[in-house]
């Protein structure tokens, strides 16, 4: 089998011209939206203050549109560098990273998205990738607001571009915000996400206006949003609830195993017109799709991982320019029944309540990182649990009814299967039985036939012998 990093050695001498945008080529931009560009010459760009949240209107419940014909993403030549244009040739951008990190520093990172650097230079190497561009970077992780994004937009020939967005880091800002997509309408993260997406038309009007001199006929500007984790629930959020003029040019929108939505979002007209062009890829024993509900009309992939660690796009299989197809593992199953029940059993209230205590909890630890609430840390572990004990003793009681309620609800999804699993043995060994009663009555029938047959032939036989 294959990964992304061996679809670049075979397919990498392929220019888009000749094999069109795939699948496969969407999962390694989200890929790179995980590659800390700064100090390359692709210096971030800043977005104003939002003063007031902007929620999407939640309208009365909307019937899904209808699955629009496929239609490839074709893609011709690329457009050498512009005057006054802010993007930058792939190859150039990958020179600059590597001239500040060697591989060596970049895989002894303990992150689970390192190899996006490394996978970054593969890219930059090929004959596909080296002149896709690279521009508008956003890096945001503020633990004010409580906000994680990050974003870059990629400029393929034929006038499309791919608005990637990365998916959670291990920063514990960016896990609470996961939490709050629980029990919020929207987060911090999907409003500046929508800013960014809602900014395109206007960061790329001076690339447009210097294209249009070089056309006769210029091809019609073509948007596609895509993110990996947390980042396929942004890009999917901001295709439903963008301005319009953003909307039109949307062609295709990849959730490439991110979490889902509340019903609040799911019933909007906004959401059910753009699914569609939702394309949503999930591996076997996938965890985080499992988180809230899509709707989404899902692809289930192979990976060569088990359990969560098949959420790292490294893993997953393709065969050609595509995923090798797979079916969801009932572990998947059990654990999307056992959040789902999960859930549903806590109000808002009691979400954000819990998510508030466990991240201060943490905070206060001192850790503000995944790496560093780790058991190999012998400090960290000792300090969650000290301040555990000190705080109010019915703060401690939210904190454990919570933990208790999931702890129930996987014990009943668990012990439901295996009520199932016995039914379904019990009626195996029922219809095995009957088949076997079956069979013994037929043969004693047939038994039975043949002695009358005989019978009758020695009847036969006796009437011949008188006569």
């Amino acid at each position: 089998m294959a990964n992304i990093d061996d679809y670049l050695d075979w397919r990498g001498d392929l220019p888009f011209s000749r094999d069109p945008f795939n699948e496969v080529d969407n999962l390694i931009l989200s890929f790179l939206a995980y590659v800390d560009y700064e100090g390359t010459r692709l210096a971030p760009i800043t977005l104003p203050v939002i003063s007031e949240p902007k929620l999407p209107a939640i309208p009365k419940e909307a019937k899904k549109a209808p699955n629009p014909p496929e239609e490839p993403v074709r893609v011709d030549t690329y457009v050498d560098h512009l005057e006054g244009d802010e993007s930058y040739a792939l190859r150039d951008v990958a020179s600059d990273y590597f001239d500040m990190y060697t591989e060596e520093e970049i895989i002894a990172r303990n992150t689970t998205y390192r190899m996006s650097g490394i996978l970054l230079r593969h890219a930059a190497q090929s004959v596909r990738y080296r002149d896709v561009r690279i521009r508008d970077y956003l890096n945001v992780i503020d633990t004010e607001t409580e906000e994680q994004i990050s974003a870059v937009t990629f400029v393929l020939p034929g006038n499309v571009y791919y608005i990637a967005f990365r998916g959670t880091d291990n920063t514990l800002v960016g896990w609470k915000e996961d939490f709050k997509l629980s029990y919020r309408d929207e987060t911090e993260g999907q409003r500046r996400a929508l800013q960014y997406v809602n900014g395109f038309m206007e960061r790329v009007r001076p690339e447009q206006e210097e294209l249009r001199k070089g056309y006769i006929r210029m091809p019609r500007l073509r948007l596609m949003i895509g993110g990996h984790s947390k980042g396929g629930n942004f890009a999917v959020y901001t295709g439903c609830f963008s301005d319009p003029a953003v909307r039109k040019k949307i062609i295709k929108i990849y959730s490439n195993d991110g979490p889902g939505f509340r019903e609040e979002i799911i019933n909007s007209r906004e959401y059910k017109k753009m699914l569609p062009k939702v394309v949503s890829i999930v591996p076997e024993e996938s965890f985080v799709s499992t988180l809230l509900s899509s709707d989404y009309d899902t692809k289930v992939i192979k990976s060569d991982e088990k359990g969560f660690m098949q959420h790292a796009p490294m893993s997953w299989q393709i065969k050609g320019n595509a995923f090798v197809a797979s079916e969801r593992g009932q572990g998947s199953i059990m654990l999307e029944r056992t959040v789902t029940e999960w859930l549903g059993g806590l109000s808002d209230e009691d979400k954000e309540i819990f998510t508030d205590l466990l991240f201060d909890l943490l905070d206060r630890s001192g850790a503000r990182t995944l790496d560093e609430i780790s058991l190999k840390n012998a400090s960290i572990l000792p300090a969650i649990l000290n301040n555990f004990k000190s705080m109010p003793k019915d703060k401690q009681d939210e904190m454990l009814s919570v933990i208790g309620k999931l702890i129930r609800a996987g014990q009943d999804i668990y012990l439901s299967e295996q009520v199932k699993g016995r039914q379904e043995k019990i009626e195996v060994l029922r219809t095995k039985g009957e088949e076997i009663s079956a069979g013994i009555k037929r043969k004693q029938e047939i038994r039975k036939e043949k002695k009358e047959e005989r019978k009758e032939s020695k009847k036969e036989n006796k009437k011949k012998a008188q006569a």
